[in-house]
């Protein structure tokens, strides 16, 4: 029982390590990179998570303010080589 105990709390703890919530634009590669950090230094997430309690998006009424606040804003461009396909505009 106790070797079942040990197992579910290093598998939860290790687990909690990669659901880091990351910002916008930050890759993959910076996700593992921070996973394996959170599992040598916990409180590491203390800044991640104190920056989603300050921006307190979900406050925000205005879809849109609440994006911006959130990060989940982007902007798409046109390239010089886009091609509409047939029938766009």
């Amino acid at each position: 029982a106790v070797q079942e105990t040990l197992k579910y709390i290093a598998s939860n703890y290790i687990a909690h390590s990669f659901t880091i919530k990351l910002a916008a634009g930050y890759g993959s590669s910076y996700g593992i990179l921070f996973g394996f950090a959170s599992l040598f230094f916990p409180y590491i997430c203390l800044v991640t998570a104190s920056r989603s309690l300050e921006q307190m998006s979900i406050l925000e009424k205005d879809p849109m303010k609440r994006a911006a606040r959130a990060g989940a804003l982007c902007m798409v461009v046109q390239t010089k080589f886009w091609k509409p396909n047939p029938g766009d505009k």
